[in-house]
């Protein structure tokens, strides 16, 4: 392959449309698009290796002149080939969809691959990029890349919101934590970190040393936040726990701080359950969902559809499996042997949600733990469970890839029951 020397990109205010007409006219031609935030830049290309004329303009000012310009080239079959980074590019991809003009998308992975091996120097800017993009599209390793529907960004933006109050949640709960071992270590025994009563009784009172001095009114409260689910003897401990606590006394503005902290959490945590349930009602009446939850649970498998789409529009298992970050990878050399790990492609949410249901898979299901407890053993005994629990992933999202495509989920097709001792199953 011959080395580029050059990538020199044209202003399209500056282009010569009917020069450009000339030479793409009645052909078949890419527009290869590397994405920006400012000034993107495009390669106009009739084949892997003929970069007819790179161009730049300013986003999102000048977009429309983009989308006019193809228009005008005449060419007999014109598509537009983008890497899919951010969502710089979203703008520009409305439009040219909404202009007709088909839009592939290109793994960025691909492109920082090919960098060195295009022309033989490993340098990357954004004209190169443009180049290989449209190489790799025009080679056939691209997939069309239509705008989602209406219902599939309210499921994406539903799962997002959802996320956000979780780590809210989660961050709040480290906080607090740290906020109780200060000021009152007891209570964490007693009561969960972050729940209904714990959150109510803290932001209402917010010390141990107000809970004691309001024992009887503390009490009521903590009945009633728990709606008759803690004992007698569980209030009468928390009420002793804040008279003995062995604790710093918190100042005026600490205690003000503790209060305002359960108060923000508690709207945090409503506002996170108001955002599930928005999440199921998007995608509950979905097939493949209610056939998903059945693996996973109903969370699981909408955040699962939402972010990677269904199961069953993935042609085969392997793909499926490397879109999650589940395929693995393994470096190795000589009489260096690697450790194999997952690859991690792809966004991370849909991985922490599958980690949690392996986890949970664990817990509540024989057939599992059996075979979680094995592999454990295999792999170095307790406290080495990572690559069992990450196993365990992967069997999911087998079962979830078939079950969407109308199969029963049974857990015993995953695991070799007999071999765990358990032939009748779980």
């Amino acid at each position: 392959m011959r080395k580029r020397t050059t990538y020199r990109a044209v202003q399209i205010k500056d282009v010569k449309v009917e020069k450009l007409k000339e030479v793409v006219e009645g052909q078949a031609v890419t527009l290869a698009v590397d994405g920006a935030k400012e000034v993107p830049l495009a390669a106009v290309m009739k084949s892997p290796d003929d970069v007819i004329l790179t161009m730049k303009w300013n986003q999102p000012s000048e977009m429309e002149e983009v989308v006019e310009l193809l228009g005008r080239l005449g060419a007999r079959e014109l598509q537009v080939a983008m890497e899919a980074t951010g969502t710089y590019g979203d703008a520009l991809r409305a439009h040219l969809w909404a202009a007709g003009i088909e839009v592939y998308r290109v793994s960025s992975k691909r492109v920082h691959d090919l960098a060195e091996v295009h022309d033989g120097v490993p340098s990357r800017h954004d004209a190169k990029s443009a180049a290989i993009i449209g190489k790799l599209h025009m080679e056939g390793r691209s997939e069309r890349w239509p705008m989602r529907s209406a219902l599939q960004r309210d499921a994406v933006a539903a799962v997002k919101l959802m996320g956000m109050y979780e780590e809210q949640l989660q961050r709040g709960k480290g906080q607090l934590e740290a906020l109780l071992a200060r000021h009152w270590p007891e209570l964490g025994s007693l009561l969960k970190l972050g729940s209904t009563t714990q959150l109510g009784l803290l932001k209402t009172y917010g010390s141990a040393q107000a809970i004691a001095a309001n024992a009887k009114a503390a009490g009521a409260l903590i009945r009633k936040l728990g709606r008759g689910k803690h004992s007698q003897e569980k209030v009468a401990a928390v009420l002793e726990a804040a008279k003995q606590s062995k604790h710093v006394e918190p100042t005026e503005i600490e205690r003000l701080l503790i209060k305002e902290h359960c108060a923000e959490m508690d709207r945090t945590r409503r506002l996170e359950a108001l955002a599930r349930a928005r999440v199921h009602k998007i995608l509950g009446h979905e097939p493949a969902v209610r056939r998903m939850a059945q693996v996973v649970g109903k969370t699981t498998a909408a955040v699962l559809y939402a972010l990677m789409g269904d199961p069953s529009a993935y042609e085969n298992l392997p793909q499926y499996i490397k879109s999650l970050g589940l395929n693995l990878k393994e470096t190795s050399s000589g009489k260096k042997k690697g450790a194999v790990h997952i690859t991690k492609r792809g966004p991370s949410t849909p991985r922490q949600y599958l980690y949690l249901a392996a986890m949970r898979a664990v817990k509540d299901c024989e057939v599992v733990r059996a075979w979680f407890e094995r592999k454990q053993g295999r792999d170095g005994g307790k406290g080495k469970g990572g690559k069992a629990l990450v196993a365990i992933m992967r069997k999911l999202a087998a079962a979830l890839w078939h079950v969407a495509r109308g199969a029963a989920f049974d857990v015993r097709k995953l695991y070799n029951v007999q071999a765990l001792g358990l032939a009748d199953g779980p």
